[in-house]
């Protein structure tokens, strides 16, 4: 699974899954220079789909949104 790209990584996160009551693994997304994250996937049992949740000032290139749309189909 691809989890590295350009300009974003993702990497597992307990702290999100627990605090989210997640049955399924939730994977916080980090920007490449400064590390930060920048949101989460986690699974949204009533759509039976992994969904993004992004910070409120986090912006996206259309390369980045590609990437996200890969990873989560990856999922």
């Amino acid at each position: 699974m691809n989890t590295k790209y350009k300009h974003i990584y993702f990497e597992i996160d307990e702290y999100w899954k627990t605090t989210l009551d997640s049955e399924k693994d939730v994977w916080v997304c980090y920007d490449n220079k400064t590390k930060s994250e920048l949101g989460y996937i986690s699974w949204y049992p009533s759509w039976n789909q992994y969904i993004a949740n992004f910070n409120a000032d986090a912006v996206f290139s259309q390369d980045c949104l590609a990437n996200i749309i890969d990873f989560i189909k990856q999922l």
